[in-house]
């Protein structure tokens, strides 16, 4: 990947630099060592993310496949790469670019044969998943309707996140299914997929870790393609993506780390937050940078998110200010946030009961930054006329006021901003009907 800098005899800045604020081109040049780039929604990170890249590449300090950039979903990782691929002209974006599970593919299609696959193996989706380890409790003659499958794989799959092999389970957790056997099950169940030569999603993160771990031929290779690693949404990663991150960093402490502490939300899935918090104890050397000019929402709401996340305990910090003014302002009643929480589980327990289950699935109602900030306009409109959240809607159980909702919960990027507007139309609204006495017992 070539990259012309773009400069002009006068001025001799590269194109990839024009047009960024102070905080972004901090960002962008402090490519050497550990960095935090603290970026909340609408800041501009990737635009950071793909213009440390083309600066590292342009500057010398690493070839192509010498650059590991880890995002979190397919659809970004091809963004970045179009950008990338658009700064250079149409010369193809580094190679080892891309999702932790599809980085972990072809460190395993490589090491296959070390880990008892071979290069041919198999990745079973849920349903393969689910349909195998069936199968296993057929055969060990467990009642699966009081023991589903589902809540197995669940169980190991949170092993997995965490770094957690067969053999390792802990008893308390283990003893949480089929009276105890959760352990041996997952021993039996890892012990099928080699046979099968086969693994399932967690082994894509667990695998890669273990041959950094343990064989140094592995990491020696891990580290040749990520002499500089770029990590996007640190705050998502699990502990086994946290293991791998530090392994695959200890060489050259090349890391740059671009989260947000405030949009925590996927501790359902393993994240941990914690990751991001103690990125300075593990790295203290490390610069902190903060992206704080907003390109995407107006002063008010900023203003109005920022003071609800201010009840956060555990936050490295950071305030987002609007690029442009934006005169339209807010009113902001003060809310007892102990009570809200105190509403918001006893709303994730009524949308359980309706839903049959589905929201204790995926755990929308978990009361995370974002949900939080949810949950008090919730209450703040519903009980008991504790005033005005915007100053033009008062008591106004209006479609309208759940558009405005949804506008406030954009900023923060919340996965579940759907259902929360749905729900809340439908508590609002209260129609009857399908709904109607459902919301009533709420």
């Amino acid at each position: 990947m070539s990259l012309s800098p773009g400069a002009s005899s006068e001025t001799f800045e590269p194109a990839y630099l024009r047009g960024l604020n102070d905080a972004q081109r901090q960002a962008v040049e402090s490519i050497d060592g550990p960095v935090l780039v603290l970026a909340g929604a609408g800041v501009g990170k990737t635009r950071v993310l793909t213009s440390r890249i083309a600066h590292i590449l342009a500057t010398g300090r690493a070839r192509e496949n010498e650059i590991l950039a880890v995002t979190f979903t397919n659809k970004a990782a091809r963004e970045m790469r179009e950008r990338l691929e658009r700064m250079s002209g149409g010369a193809p974006a580094p190679p080892w670019l891309g999702t932790f599970h599809s980085l972990g593919v072809r460190v395993l299609r490589r090491y296959a044969e070390r880990v008892g696959l071979t290069q041919s193996f198999t990745i079973l989706d849920a349903d393969d998943q689910l349909r195998l380890l069936k199968q296993i409790l057929k055969d060990a003659n467990v009642d699966e309707k009081r023991w589903p499958a589902r809540m197995l794989a669940a169980l190991i799959e949170r092993w997995k996140n965490r770094a957690i092999e067969p053999g390792k389970a802990p008893a308390g957790e283990a003893a949480g299914f089929a009276n105890g056997r959760g352990a041996d099950f997952y021993q039996i169940y890892q012990n099928r997929l080699r046979t099968l030569n086969a693994v399932d999603f967690g082994d894509l993160l667990l695998e890669p870790f273990r041959l950094m771990r343990d064989d140094p031929d592995a990491l020696a290779f891990c580290q040749r393609f990520s002499k500089y690693a770029l990590v996007d949404e640190y705050q998502d990663t699990n502990a086994v993506q946290y293991l791998w991150l530090r392994l695959i960093a200890q060489k050259t402490r090349n890391l740059c780390c671009v989260g947000d502490d405030d949009q925590s939300i996927y501790s359902w899935r393993g994240a941990d937050v914690e990751n991001i918090l103690r990125f300075e104890k593990d790295f203290p050397d490390a610069k902190i940078i903060r992206l704080e000019r907003n390109y995407r929402s107006g002063a008010h709401i900023l203003g109005l998110a920022a003071t609800l996340i201010a009840n956060n305990r555990s936050r490295l910090g950071k305030t987002l200010r609007a690029a442009a003014d934006n005169p339209t302002a807010a009113i902001y009643m003060g809310i007892d946030v102990d009570r809200a929480h105190r509403v918001a589980f006893g709303i994730g327990a009524g949308i359980t009961a309706i839903a049959g289950g589905l929201v204790a699935t995926y755990h929308p109602f978990q009361p995370y930054v974002g949900f939080e900030f949810v949950i008090i306009m919730y209450a703040g409109v519903v009980m008991g006329g504790m005033g005005s959240i915007l100053g033009a809607f008062w008591g106004g159980m209006t479609i309208g006021l759940v558009q405005q909702l949804a506008t406030l919960v954009m900023p923060l990027q919340l996965q579940n901003a759907a259902i929360f507007a749905v729900f809340l139309l439908v508590v609002l609204l209260r129609p009857q009907g399908l709904f109607g006495r459902a919301t009533e017992r709420i």
